[in-house]
């Protein structure tokens, strides 16, 4: 059986996102908004997700392409990685026709607002073959909302077995990281830890700056709703957000979305590389914040003790 899927925490879209990615500084207040109507919302996206298995088993896909950005991002299961809405929609139709008589069930777990236009979704697949065969899967989307249409940023689909060994299995394999490090050019600093019995790895990041310490607390764990295990981040300035990661091979690659301490929204996907028991490389890439693209960054960080 292919080995599981298992997190690891980074440096996600808090405050050390714009600490170590763009230098320092603060980012400007949002302006006051209402609050917005989050039931509404939720069974906006409830619906869409509703019509999107309605419209694959009626065999018209030709209007899937109205719920996803234009720079979208799909992953499946593998992790191959399709960009853009055009080329995402033609990767369904084309699934659509080599599956031909296949039928599609699409249950919503979980809706999370990370702010009012910022949602997590977790939700459940099962696609019923001609012959009667099932495949069973899950599915993450991180969902944006633009112009006040809810749109889909980023889908993963997750491996069945992801889970299944629990979270002492996922979590061992991140013992490596165990210990206190230090990024080679730049002010960051990072100490791992076991907390609370060893059900969460924690992570506290410090960050030096002109105006005082940035301090980033990260939680990494098995979540049992959703089966799957997660990180969980928030910082001194008020920044929260989480992230949900897979391995592949010796990098850990992952989605994450937040709220920084301004207000703004900001999503990225980041990779964490272990090069070996003294080093290890932070990367991250496809970042957003408020809306607006930002360059790939890397950081490489070495060891200063072991447990």
């Amino acid at each position: 059986m292919r080995k599981s899927l298992f997190l690891l925490t980074a440096l996600a879209v808090g405050g050390v996102f714009v600490a170590v990615s763009t230098g320092g500084g603060q980012p400007q207040k949002a302006a006051t908004e209402p609050k917005p109507d989050t039931k509404s919302d939720e069974q906006t996206i409830r619906q869409m997700i509703a019509a999107f298995a309605e419209k694959f088993n009626k065999g018209d896909l030709s209007g899937i392409g109205n719920d996803w950005a234009e720079d979208a991002e799909y992953i499946d299961e593998a992790g191959k990685h399709t960009k853009g809405r055009e080329n995402i929609v033609a990767m369904f139709k084309k699934h659509a026709a080599e599956a031909k008589g296949a039928k599609i069930n699409l249950k919503v777990t979980n809706v999370r607002f990370l702010k009012g236009d910022v949602a997590l979704q977790d939700g459940v697949s099962v696609q019923t073959a001609a012959d009667g065969s099932t495949d069973e899967g899950r599915f993450t989307i991180v969902w944006f909302k633009t112009d006040g249409k809810w749109k889909i940023h980023s889908a993963r689909d997750l491996p069945s077995e992801a889970g299944i060994e629990g979270h002492d299995a996922a979590l061992k394999e991140l013992q490596w990281l165990i210990g206190e490090w230090e990024a080679e050019k730049g002010n960051v600093s990072v100490t791992a830890k076991w907390g609370l019995s060893k059900a969460f790895l924690m992570q506290e990041y410090r960050v030096k700056e002109a105006d005082g310490e940035l301090h980033v607390m990260q939680l990494v764990g098995f979540d049992p709703l959703t089966g799957q295990m997660k990180s969980w981040t928030f910082d001194s300035r008020g920044g929260y957000g989480e992230g949900l990661w897979k391995r592949e091979g010796n990098s850990w690659v992952g989605q994450t979305a937040g709220v920084l301490p301004g207000g703004q929204t900001g999503n990225a996907v980041n990779v964490i590389r272990y090069v070996d028991d003294k080093s290890m490389v932070f990367e991250v890439r496809d970042r957003e914040v408020g809306g607006q693209p930002l360059p790939n960054a890397e950081v490489k960080f070495t060891r200063k003790s072991a447990p």
